[in-house]
């Protein structure tokens, strides 16, 4: 028998009637596309977004790294969003997340923001089979468009390979 699983909801405005305790005690979620899918990072580690960042190519980068853009906090090596979460897609250099990295911040390229949403833990359900050595996905959650794609945010930019940071 299948049960109802608990799902995502638009993340209210929290200066809005709506908005009760228990809704605004939820972490926010970054919900982004990248190719056909959508995941979500956690946002509170999302320092900027670059829309139609300056890229350049950098030659001393790994072929996964789209290049390095300038922002806030200098030179930021950007990766390619369709690599790094197993997609067909050619990165765009679109729209560019500057994320806190352990080392520093770093660039992953999406193709878009969907939107902010407030997932309870409840509704991320584990996937049972998944070629994820790294463990960057958390599981799955559900709303009225479809599957999310849940990250590991920490995990995923430990795991982007080679330069964080270009002197």
């Amino acid at each position: 028998m299948l049960t109802a699983m608990p799902s995502a909801t638009r993340a209210p405005d929290p200066s809005s009637p709506e908005a009760d305790d228990a809704t605004s005690a939820l972490p926010p979620w970054l919900v982004v596309w990248v190719a056909a899918e959508r995941f979500a990072l956690p946002l509170a580690m999302v320092r900027e977004m670059v829309e139609s960042p300056l890229v350049v190519a950098e030659p001393a980068l790994p072929a996964s790294a789209v290049g390095v853009m300038t922002g806030r906090d200098g030179r930021i090596v950007l990766w390619s969003g369709t690599q790094a979460l197993g997609q067909r897609a050619a990165d765009p250099a679109g729209l560019a997340l500057v994320l806190d990295g352990p080392a520093g911040p770093i660039g992953l390229v999406v193709d878009r923001v969907a939107e902010v949403m407030t997932i309870p833990d409840s509704a991320i359900r584990p996937l049972p089979t998944l070629d994820d050595p790294a463990r960057i996905v958390l599981g799955v959650a559900r709303d009225g468009v479809g599957l999310i794609t849940m990250l590991d945010g920490a995990r995923l930019t430990r795991t982007l390979p080679g330069l964080t940071e270009v002197g």
